[in-house]
């Protein structure tokens, strides 16, 4: 992304986080998690294939990802 606006990787860190209040990781992840969140409310595809479907190749750490961003995990999206 750095290499696209023509700023170094640091220089463009700095700027994202400025702008954004959190670094681009951090915004992709909650970018990712409200997806996978909308995801589990409105189609019954099974939580691996959401998990799959967001960016991660795998369920524990897709789990463990949307515990840290919601405080419970995604199969209490599909219980309520």
């Amino acid at each position: 992304l750095a290499g696209l606006v023509n700023l170094s990787r640091y220089h463009f860190l700095r700027k994202f986080k400025s702008t954004f209040g959190q670094s681009p990781h951090a915004f992709l992840t909650e970018l990712r998690m409200a997806r996978a969140h909308g995801m589990l409310q409105h189609t019954t595809q099974k939580i691996a294939a959401v998990a799959f479907e967001c960016g991660y190749s795998q369920q524990s750490h897709f789990t463990a990802a949307f515990r840290r961003c919601y405080g419970y995990p995604p199969s209490a999206v599909r219980r309520r």
